[in-house]
C-alpha cells in the first residue's frame, strides 16, 4: 500500500507544507505577481523628467571621463569610487561639488566620503544633496515618509540598465532643447519608451515563471487538481472565450492562483482579485500565443528574444 500524499488544502506561498505541488515554483509566481500589473497605467513622465534632470552633472561627468584616451563609449556607472591616482577622477569630485553648491565659502571641501555618498545617492533616491539632508530633517521631525517626486519605477528602471545605455538615455534627454514641461516629456520619450520595453520583460519573465508552474499542475491528478480548484476559486474567473490559449483547465488554475491575495500575510486563507486575473490572463495568453508563433518560425527550441518580440506586440 502506497503511501498517500499530503493534503493540497493548506498550500501557501509563505509557509513549507507537504503538498504535492512544488513549493518553489509557485513561490516563484507569486514573488513576480506585482509584475502583471505594471502596465495599468503608462510610466509616469513626470518622474522621469525630474530625475533625468537631476542626473545632468553626472552625465556632464560622464562625459568628461569618457573623453579621455582608451575610452570607446561613454557610460554612466552605477556607483562612483574615488582612485587618488586618477587626476580625472579627482577633477570629477572636485566638479560635482562646486556645481552642486555644496561648498560653503570659508568651510573647506568636504570628505571624499560624503562627496561620493552625494553623487551615488541621485541614482539611488533621485533627490540632490541638499533636498535628501532637508528631507531626513523634515521626516524625522514629523515622524513620517514625506512623498518623492522620483518615484522608485524610475529608479529601478534606471537600476537595471548598464551604463553605456543609461548614459546614453541620459544624453538622449540632455541633448534636447528643454524650454516647458510639454518640450521637457517629448525630450524623455526615448526614456520612458525604454522604461515601457522593460516592464514588458518584466512582465514575460513573470509568464515564464506562470508557464512552469502550469506544468507542475499539468503532473497532479484530477483529484488534486479539484482541491486547488476549490481553495483558489477557479469557478469565479470569467471564461476568457477570446482567449484561446489559457482555456485549458491547468491554465485556469494557475491563472487563479497567480490571482489570488492571502486575506492577511502568511494567512492560507486567500481571495481571488479578478482585476489582476484579467492582467495575467491577458499576458499568459500573449506569451503563449507569443510562443506558439515562434515555434512555427524557428522550430521547437525558438531564441528567447523571437518570443519576446511577438509577446510584446500583442500586450
Amino acid at each position: 500500500m502506497g503511501t498517500p500524499r499530503s493534503r493540497v488544502t493548506g498550500l501557501s506561498p509563505y509557509n513549507v507544507h507537504g503538498s504535492v505541488l512544488d513549493r518553489a515554483s509557485y513561490r516563484n509566481v507569486v514573488d513576480k505577481r506585482d509584475r502583471f500589473q505594471n502596465d495599468a497605467v503608462n510610466p509616469n513622465s513626470d518622474s522621469a523628467v525630474e530625475f533625468l534632470e537631476r542626473l545632468e552633472v553626472l552625465h556632464e561627468i560622464a562625459g568628461f571621463m569618457a573623453a579621455r584616451p582608451g575610452v570607446t563609449r561613454p557610460g554612466l556607472p552605477a556607483r562612483y569610487t574615488y582612485n587618488r591616482a586618477d587626476p580625472a577622477t579627482v577633477l570629477s569630485l572636485v566638479y560635482f561639488q562646486i556645481t552642486r553648491g555644496d561648498l560653503t565659502p570659508g568651510a573647506g571641501p568636504q570628505p571624499v566620503s560624503q562627496i561620493l555618498e552625494d553623487m551615488n545617492g541621485i541614482q539611488e533616491d533621485g533627490m540632490l544633496p541638499d533636498e535628501r539632508r532637508v528631507i531626513a530633517l523634515l521626516e524625522d521631525y514629523l515622524e513620517e515618509k514625506l512623498p518623492r517626486r522620483v518615484e522608485e519605477e524610475t529608479l529601478r528602471f534606471n537600476r537595471s540598465l548598464q551604463h553605456t545605455e543609461r548614459f546614453r538615455l541620459a544624453d538622449g534627454f540632455h541633448s534636447s532643447a528643454r524650454y516647458n514641461s510639454t518640450s521637457k516629456k517629448a525630450a524623455a520619450s526615448t526614456f520612458l519608451k525604454r522604461q515601457t520595453v522593460w516592464r514588458g520583460q518584466l512582465s514575460f519573465n513573470a509568464c515564464q515563471a506562470l508557464a512552469i508552474f502550469e506544468a507542475d499542475l499539468a503532473r497532479l491528478t484530477s483529484i488534486d487538481l479539484s482541491r486547488l480548484e476549490t481553495k483558489f476559486h477557479v469557478s469565479r474567473l470569467p471564461s476568457h472565450d477570446h482567449l484561446t490559449m489559457v482555456g485549458s483547465r491547468t491554465s485556469r488554475i494557475a491563472i487563479s492562483m497567480a490571482a489570488s491575495i492571502p486575506r492577511k500575510q502568511s494567512s492560507p486563507i486567500s481571495q481571488l482579485d479578478p482585476v489582476l486575473a484579467a492582467l495575467v490572463a491577458r499576458k499568459y495568453h500573449a506569451y503563449l500565443t507569443a510562443q506558439k508563433l515562434a515555434i512555427s518560425t524557428r522550430g521547437r527550441y525558438p531564441p528567447k528574444d523571437l518570443i519576446f518580440h511577438h509577446y510584446f506586440s500583442l500586450v
